[in-house]
């Protein structure tokens, strides 16, 4: 938790000047330190000795070595890493310190507390990341012990962090008790299920701490005992059946009907779209000018703030884009270039992107919600995350790296194919680029896929003559191609088929290419010409 001010005297740490405390605990208190000579910043956990005895000093010290030799062993960019044990001497006493990467955005514990409740999108932002790291703690032989939103830090960019190692298992260790862990959040089966190994590890007990965690984000309450413990739906009338499934799952008394951790991440992320976690107004005040997903307002539309995409760049279009426009019945457009076309089922779900010609024949006129420049740094590190775990094709992954455009465009158009197809809807994540209108058409298709359960069945897109229009630019690029999709059916996971659609005409599209984080993803599809 963010602590502003103390009247702890700071340690003196070697190779260390000590800025301020960051937070406390029974045994430990935490600072942040700049390194001398580059003045790089980072968080040093140090034993808090005063209140003990020489005797338990030493074994909480010992402690702080384990911690250490844990941290220095695992690396996953969704674990606070480690750096450095620093040696020094606090009343007398030898005492160690742990240097560890500092997490500017504060704890989540710290983000509740003045927030009360998270965005369905931002518990996506957390959750998803937290179990693939839980799944890798996992299958390293590693249980965390205390995941807690204490235990969950932020990036100044909103990505989130699991810490604190202070009782985590390794395989061959003496079991921790049961009931070891944050109040709230431990797992209350104290008994060990017939048949289990009562010196094994139990990982089903990190799944049940993450899910708590997500039940607390989104009603501002722990979960009660199963038998106590109403339907998520009916504490939070505004979250999706689908997250609220995922979590009920995580949460069921018997460990063995839970997910696992990866099990657990893939249900999340298909969920609901992610969003970037607001940090403003939970943080300390220096902190403010480094956060990346800061907004002005919560509340304020999408529609709101200037599209910073595309062509938009000059200042008139910027001012224009940036200026609220007054609610107005919506007139017919004589400009049939710009015509959105829409296959609108009977129950009035927008479909229109399921081909991407469909896409070139009107854009969205607002970005889904939540997402705009301060969920852009955050979709940054969950797009990776999500491809870094899909099963697409090493060799696709590639493609989907690569400088040559020619390479890159064919494999867009597969990716997207495959998330409508067979249902990875999150993947559509990874071909859009951030608060786009491309992102924004597959946005809506997502969730008409999610909430009808049904999949594109036998979609399938042909690219060809593909042709760069201009010089690229470093991270902006126009392409020209000519696209075709195969017939497909709307099918649901039972085999029925809702509607079927015939093979598609080859159009001549322009993209709109953006390149991020190392990796080319649309911004938008027009129309091209055939002359």
């Amino acid at each position: 938790m963010e602590t502003l001010d103390s009247a702890d005297m700071p340690p003196n740490l070697p190779g260390y000047r000590i800025s301020r405390q960051l937070g406390t605990g029974a045994s430990s208190t935490v600072w942040l330190a700049r390194r001398n000579g580059d003045g790089e910043r980072f968080a040093i956990k140090c034993v808090t000795v005063a209140a003990h005895g020489p005797a338990e000093a030493q074994g909480i010290d010992g402690g702080v070595s384990r911690e250490a030799g844990i941290l220095f062993g695992v690396k996953h960019k969704h674990l606070v890493g480690i750096h450095d044990v620093v040696q020094f001497e606090i009343d007398g006493h030898g005492a160690q310190g742990i240097v560890m990467d500092y997490a500017a955005g504060g704890s989540l514990a710290n983000l509740l507390s003045g927030r009360g409740r998270l965005r369905v999108g931002e518990v996506v932002t957390v959750l998803g990341p937290l179990a693939q790291a839980l799944d890798y703690l996992h299958s390293q032989g590693l249980v965390h012990g205390d995941v807690s939103p204490g235990n969950v830090l932020f990036t100044a960019e909103g990505m989130p962090l699991l810490a604190d190692f202070g009782i985590t298992s390794r395989v061959g260790d003496a079991q921790n008790s049961l009931d070891v862990g944050t109040p709230g959040f431990i797992d209350p089966v104290g008994v060990v299920s017939e048949g289990h190994d009562e010196g094994a590890l139990r990982p089903e007990r990190d799944v049940y701490s993450l899910a708590a965690v997500g039940w607390f984000c989104l009603t501002g309450s722990v979960p009660e005992q199963a038998a106590d413990r109403p339907p998520l739906s009916f504490v939070a009338d505004d979250v999706p059946r689908s997250i609220a499934g995922a979590l009920e799952a995580a949460l069921d008394p018997d460990p063995r009907m839970r997910p696992s951790a990866r099990e657990f991440s893939t249900a999340i992320f298909r969920s609901a779209a992610p969003q970037g976690v607001d940090l403003a107004g939970a943080v300390h005040a220096s902190v403010i000018p480094e956060l990346l997903t800061r907004r002005q307002a919560l509340d304020r539309k999408p529609r709101q703030r200037a599209r910073k995409f595309g062509k938009l760049h000059s200042p008139r279009r910027l001012v224009k884009a940036a200026t609220p426009r007054p609610r107005r019945t919506p007139k017919p457009r004589k400009n049939m270039g710009r015509v959105r076309a829409a296959v609108v089922l009977g129950i009035g779900v927008l479909v229109g992107a399921a081909a991407w010609g469909l896409w070139a024949q009107g854009k969205p006129s607002a970005t889904p919600s939540g997402v705009g420049n301060g969920a852009r740094a955050s979709s940054e590190g969950l797009t990776a995350d999500i491809l870094e775990s899909s099963r697409l094709q090493e060799g696709l992954k590639q493609e989907l790296r690569s400088d040559d455009l020619a390479v890159v465009v064919p494999a867009l158009a597969t990716v997207r194919d495959v998330a409508l197809r067979e249902g990875p809807v999150e993947l559509l994540a990874v071909i859009n680029a951030p608060g786009s209108p491309a992102e924004a058409a597959d946005h809506q298709v997502g969730d008409h896929l999610r909430t009808a359960g049904t999949v594109f069945a036998g979609l399938a897109t042909t690219v060809t003559a593909v042709t760069i229009e201009e010089p690229p630019q470093p991270d902006h690029a126009m392409v020209g191609l000519v696209a075709a999709t195969s017939a497909y059916e709307e099918r649901l996971s039972s085999g029925s088929v809702v509607r079927s659609e015939p093979a598609g005409t080859p159009q001549h599209l322009r993209l709109h290419l953006e390149r991020r984080d190392g990796r080319w993803q649309i911004v938008e599809i027009l129309a091209g010409t055939t002359g």
